[in-house]
């Protein structure tokens, strides 16, 4: 699905269906990556550091995952580039000052209204930072002006869009108003369930796959709401909402895209809103990455001992679950069945066999040893091999090592994701093809 308002629609005018989409996609994970690079060597970050964050953040989870809705991908492709043009005009060259509308009504064609909240959110979140960082109260309003019209510019922009979206939103706001309106869907315990997925998002092999089942469904989330950079890359973006050398705006948008899905705004942005915290959460990497004295960041020796504890602690669990296989399997397959009969399976309810098999891969994937948790577990001990070259060795050869691990993990994780299926054993509806 791809909103009329994005630009990657004209390819179809000139390339058939496949083609089109295909060049699209490409070029919108590009631009992504690109934008961060240019954002963070603007920012006077060293060019291999800036090419991990960027690939940490244009192969992030909440991009890769949402693939086939292409929203998220559409408008976040732009947004570093609409930070590099902001913070560009803003520092003095008046050349990137007409930049800033058309990356904002860029990033506002790709979206949907939810994703525009999110777009909206970085706005607001640049402006705040920028008044944080302005010692001078004229400078300020200034900054709060110019922000203004590029705001009213980039909407006017991207209005033939957006005024369309808010009219069909309002019409058919009597259907949908119980579905969007603010609380809790999944009941008063959501936000506790929900805190539990921030620290389980650094290892995401762990919460299910798109071939067996999504656990994240017991945290009041979904695995495409997954906010996941790469571990090291991960760990660190939280740690640096609380470091004091992280830009003020990075800072808001790491903790807005933790906390909001813990407020009742989730019913209306979901767990989706975390996308904003993979976008802060790549640069504040790439500063934290640079600019952090590792000497003075001792919790890195506790945490790797601590990864080395759950490692073992998998590995005598991984052992446990094998020998007690077939037990386990029953007891999971009474338990999908009996939930199943109930109507608990939600779209898929009517597949009841299938869902009983995803669920007896589920067993397979959760040990230590299955290739996704070897790729997994070998990330991790690289990332860790890493953080402490960078503190012996500088900042070079362990970049290099930690761009490998960046690459292993996230390209796993794409790679079990979307998986290429015989086109002649599984043909396209008729009704597919007719619309190509």
């Amino acid at each position: 699905m791809a909103l009329y308002g994005d630009w990657t629609v004209q390819l179809h005018r000139w390339l058939d269906f496949w083609t089109a989409w295909h060049i699209g996609l490409m070029a919108q994970f590009l631009i992504a990556a690109m934008g961060m690079y240019v954002l963070l060597r603007s920012r006077r970050i060293v060019p291999l550091v800036s090419l991990t964050a960027a690939v940490a953040y244009a192969a992030s989870t909440p991009l890769v995952y949402t693939l086939y809705h292409r929203w998220q991908l559409a408008a976040f492709a732009w947004i570093p580039w609409l930070a590099w043009a902001t913070l560009t005009a803003t520092g003095g060259n008046r050349r990137a000052w007409s930049l800033v509308p058309a990356f904002l009504a860029l990033a506002l064609l790709g979206s949907s209204l939810q994703t525009a909240f999110f777009v909206l959110l970085v706005w607001v979140a640049l402006w705040a930072g920028a008044l944080m960082s302005e010692g001078v109260p004229g400078r300020r309003a200034r900054l709060t002006a110019e922000y203004a019209i590029w705001g009213v510019l980039g909407a006017g922009l991207a209005a033939f869009a957006l005024i369309p979206a808010l009219l069909m939103y309002m019409d058919g706001f009597g259907l949908h108003a119980a579905r969007s309106a603010p609380g809790y869907p999944h009941g008063w315990d959501q936000p506790l369930r929900s805190l539990l997925l921030i620290p389980l998002q650094v290892m995401p092999t762990l919460l299910g796959s798109a071939r067996s089942l999504d656990l994240t469904k017991l945290l009041a989330a979904d695995l495409s709401h997954v906010a996941f950079l790469g571990f090291i890359p991960t760990v660190v973006a939280m740690r640096a909402a609380f470091w004091d050398r992280t830009p003020p705006a990075v800072r808001i948008l790491i903790l807005a895209g933790l906390l909001l899905p813990l407020s009742p705004l989730v019913g209306m942005l979901y767990h989706r809103v975390q996308v904003v915290f993979v976008f802060a959460g790549a640069w504040a990497f790439a500063w934290y990455w640079q600019h952090a004295d590792m000497a003075e960041e001792r919790w890195w020796r506790p945490a790797t001992r601590a990864a080395g504890v759950l490692g073992v602690l998998w590995l005598v669990a991984s052992v446990v679950l094998w020998a007690g296989e077939a037990r386990v399997a029953q007891a999971l397959d009474v338990r999908m069945a009996g939930r199943l009969a109930a109507g608990e399976g939600g779209q898929l309810a009517g597949f009841a066999d299938w869902m009983r098999a995803r669920a007896g891969v589920l067993v397979h994937e959760l040990r230590i040893w299955h290739p996704a948790q070897v790729v997994a577990v070998a990330g991790v001990a690289l990332g860790l091999t890493a953080v402490h070259l960078r503190r012996w060795r500088g900042t070079g050869i362990a970049t290099g090592v930690l761009l490998a691990a960046t690459i292993l993990q996230l390209g796993g994780l794409a790679v079990g994701w979307h998986r290429a299926v015989d086109p002649v054993r599984y043909p396209p509806y008729p009704e597919s093809v007719d619309i190509r």
